[in-house]
């Protein structure tokens, strides 16, 4: 809303045409329009002493669209007016597109304060750009469509406010995406902690193993059956640390303003499936390897459902396992070092 109030002195010209042509023969709308673009332009260079070229293409563009109006005004052309006005916005957009998108980016910075945009904005931009040519070029196969094909009232609607719920969509949409993508954006981050525990800055995930040995809290969740049996989960080959091993029931970071508890029922959904469990904070420690330095917080859990268990993309294997199994493949690097570690010094004295 910020931003069009910002923009609203630049487009007075064509809204004042737009309100004037629905009311008035387009000779008067265009007209006027002309005019309050023309004394916008001499009242702003007076008071600022800056003389707008942007006023001027603007009212130029409002030119062109009244001359269409004024042309093409018979009953079959007064059909096609929309679609030719439409038609005339996707050359504009087109051009701006294959050639230097920056020239929006300066129109807009006539009216409002615009940071300098760096590629991946731009590129962005330049995404929106094009979807909002798509729509434009549909919106016109439908007007057509229905001058030839339909009543005069489905005419009227699909020219005129059709066009307003497509794009009003569409801005949900693109809100909707952005949202999650933030969310997303956001999980990626991990807390960065200091030697006494506390949380000091984030930084990327992959930036966390790297070798960089920042300090980062993860989760570890081993689960128990009815029988007594631990579930271990085999890992991926495709994963970057130690692929193919044995590893904990679930295992995962904590993301940026997330709590141990929060991260844990995340990582159980997304890993194996599981949603409906009660887990016990046993301990924590600090593990180093040759990459990475991380905060383990350490969960048991007993379930009795297990078909609440499913595989997803990052693990390849569940499998229960008897104390006595996996104490017969220690040190043969079947397990994970964390494994192996946790196994010894932590899970055996919670396992009956």
């Amino acid at each position: 809303m910020k931003i069009l109030l910002k923009l609203l002195p630049g487009l007075l010209p064509l809204i004042v045409y737009i309100l004037i042509d629905s009311i008035l023969p387009s000779e008067t709308a265009i007209a006027v329009a002309i005019s309050f673009g023309i004394l916008q332009f001499l009242i702003i260079g007076i008071v600022k002493k800056q003389w707008d070229k942007f006023i001027i293409l603007d009212t130029a563009l409002l030119a062109l669209l009244g001359g269409v109006s004024i042309v093409f005004d018979n009953e079959f052309f007064f059909l096609w007016k929309p679609a030719i006005i439409e038609a005339l916005m996707v050359i504009l957009l087109t051009i701006v597109y294959f050639t230097n998108i920056n020239i929006l980016f300066k129109w807009m910075g006539h009216y409002m304060d615009i940071p300098d945009v760096n590629e991946e904005q731009t590129n962005a931009f330049r995404r929106s750009l094009f979807n909002i040519l798509i729509l434009f070029i549909l919106h016109i196969a439908l007007i057509i469509f229905s001058i030839y094909n339909l009543s005069r009232e489905w005419w009227a609607f699909i020219s005129g406010v059709l066009l307003y719920i497509i794009m009003g969509i569409w801005l949900i949409a693109q809100l909707a995406i952005n949202k999650l993508n933030f969310s997303k954006k956001r999980k990626e981050l991990v807390p960065v902690l200091n030697d006494q525990l506390q949380i000091i800055n984030v930084a990327p995930r992959d930036e966390v193993h790297n070798g960089s040995k920042i300090l980062h809290p993860v989760v570890h969740l081993y689960v128990f059956n009815n029988e007594g049996k631990l579930l271990l989960q085999k890992r991926g080959n495709n994963k970057l640390i130690q692929p193919g091993k044995w590893d904990a029931s679930v295992g995962g970071h904590i993301s940026y303003n997330e709590k141990p508890e929060e991260a844990l029922f995340r990582e159980s959904k997304e890993e194996i499936g599981l949603k409906k469990f009660k887990p016990e904070l046993i301990h924590h420690y600090i593990w180093e390897s040759e990459i990475e330095r991380e905060l383990v917080f350490i969960f048991i859990t007993s379930i009795l459902d297990q078909n609440q268990l499913k595989l997803s993309k990052e693990v390849s294997e569940l499998r229960w396992w008897t104390k006595k199994e996996i104490s017969s493949q220690l040190g043969k690097n079947f397990f994970t070092p964390n494994l192996e570690f946790e196994f010894q010094n932590i899970i055996s004295k919670f396992w009956k």
